[in-house]
């Protein structure tokens, strides 16, 4: 039988801040059943997509598809990562800033979770 003490599950929400000096289309999928987008986020924008409820010390997975923005239509496929977010005592959220980058060419995509940046910046000032 699962818990229903309060606060033993809480669904998780990731959101998807877009500050790449471009716009871009992106789709947030959570536990096969929620889904955001895809759509255009602008620079500046952000997307967000909520998971079914976990139980305390656990994390809900999300996959993240990125597309350029081809005048307002959804472009070509930059790329896709997976991330959780865990429902701990740090909260039941986290935000990914998206960077994308073209070298020669070729264009490529990386995301900074905000909660696991502040978790090196807590292990080098207890260092």
């Amino acid at each position: 039988m699962e818990d229903e003490r309060p606060g033993t599950t809480h669904k998780t929400i990731l959101n998807v801040d877009n500050h790449t000096l471009r716009d871009l289309w992106i789709k947030i999928s959570a536990d096969e059943e929620h889904t955001e987008g895809p759509r255009q986020v602008n620079n500046g924008q952000s997307i967000s997509c909520d998971s079914d409820k976990v139980r305390f010390g656990n994390a809900a997975s999300y996959h993240i598809d990125v597309w350029r923005n081809d005048n307002g239509h959804q472009g070509g496929h930059i790329g896709g990562y997976d991330t959780g977010v865990r429902f701990n005592g740090a909260g039941f959220d986290d935000t990914d800033e998206l960077v994308v980058v073209t070298v020669g060419g070729k264009t490529h995509l990386q995301a900074l979770s905000q909660r696991k940046a502040g978790e090196v910046v807590g292990e080098i000032i207890l260092a």
